[in-house]
């Protein structure tokens, strides 16, 4: 009997030390985020009300996260109003299409270096915010840094109405 004792009880210690441990997802979110950072973007998970806001069409905001970067200088853009260019748009209407933005990320090449899980981008004043699903590796978050960067070197470009 005091043997079933010990086995259930190690059995109960190895069960719960290995709940803490993270998951390989949260591995690779983790990396993927702390390189980020490094590379000087802010990482902050979407919630119900900037979904709301900024991205209607988002009906679960679970799962999205915005990569921003901010200008250096603290330069602002020609206007304090967001534009937000949808990337996703296989359920969004032909009207709904902003062909001027799209015209810009195609120009820049910056649709074909994003992440496939890209949603939406957002300029605003002094920051450029893009709103994916953080799936892949590392190399996502490379290239999305260098996409973020190109974007900032435009800021005019994209602000204009």
């Amino acid at each position: 009997m005091g043997i079933w004792i010990a086995v259930l009880l190690t059995l109960a210690m190895l069960g719960s030390v290995l709940w803490v441990m993270p998951s390989p997802r949260e591995k690779r979110l983790t990396e993927m985020r702390k390189l980020a950072m490094s590379r000087g973007l802010k990482v902050r998970l979407l919630d119900k009300n900037l979904a709301n806001k900024l991205f209607p069409w988002v009906t679960d905001p679970r799962g999205f996260v915005l990569y921003e970067k901010y200008s250096r200088g603290g330069d602002k853009t020609v206007s304090n109003q967001v534009n937000v260019i949808r990337l996703n748009n296989e359920d969004c209407h032909e009207l709904d299409r902003d062909k001027k933005h799209e015209a810009y990320l195609e120009v820049h090449g910056l649709l074909s270096k994003a992440p496939a899980s890209s949603e939406a981008i957002a300029f605003y004043s002094g920051c450029v915010a893009w709103l994916w699903r953080e799936q892949g590796d590392v190399s996502s978050v490379e290239a999305l840094a260098d996409v973020l960067d190109i974007c900032l070197s435009h800021p005019y470009e994209v602000a204009q109405t």
